[in-house]
């Protein structure tokens, strides 16, 4: 009995789930949006911590991993982070 009850709540959830995704109402697109930048605002946030960390130790000279971090953090945030949730979070909730 206890099976067949989880099976059936599974069930909904992913259903639940795959219909969030697929909807074409505006404010769940607005969610969808802000759940997208949040995730690669962690991203960006990490390549920050590296760039952190290689401004620490400067034994290791090598500035390649350097500009390589300072690149994608800002690109990152700026595209992938700022845009998405003011413009497309923010933007598609209010409507």
């Amino acid at each position: 009995m206890i099976y067949v009850i989880d099976h059936i709540y599974k069930q909904y959830i992913i259903n639940r789930l795959i219909k969030w995704t697929l909807s074409t109402n505006a404010s769940d697109i607005g969610k969808m949006y802000m759940i997208y930048g949040m995730l690669l605002g962690l991203l960006g946030t990490s390549y920050s911590m590296l760039i952190r960390y290689k401004l620490l130790n400067e034994i290791n000279n090598y500035s390649g991993i350097y500009n390589m971090s300072v690149t994608f953090h800002g690109l990152i945030m700026v595209f992938f982070f700022i845009t998405p949730v003011l413009i497309g979070g923010i933007g598609n909730y209010m409507i």
